[in-house]
């Protein structure tokens, strides 16, 4: 997830939706306290990552503060297929 106080914006970063590309370019703006690898959340009750979706954002007290929220969406059979082949990489 990245956040912006001084901007007011949160967008969330599902998996395989180019979340590095967008962790690169708003790298100057994020003000997120969360880490983008694994850690245990205790808004959630559950170790998590950065790829959170819509549902899971809702228990995060900064989805309360009334910021613009956005997130990507990509084709399901092509994020299936990119999601196929990074696993299939990383076994290797």
């Amino acid at each position: 997830m990245i956040l912006s106080h001084a901007h007011r914006f949160a967008i969330l970063v599902p998996w395989k939706t180019a979340s590095s590309t967008l962790h690169a370019r708003f790298e100057a703006l994020n003000d997120s306290p969360y880490s983008r690898f694994y850690y245990f959340s205790p808004h959630l009750n559950r170790v998590t990552h950065q790829h959170i979706g819509c549902a899971e954002f809702s228990a995060y007290p900064e989805s309360r503060l009334g910021y613009t929220t956005a997130a990507f969406v990509r084709n399901p059979y092509d994020r299936v297929y990119s999601g196929f082949i990074q696993v299939q990489r990383d076994l290797c």
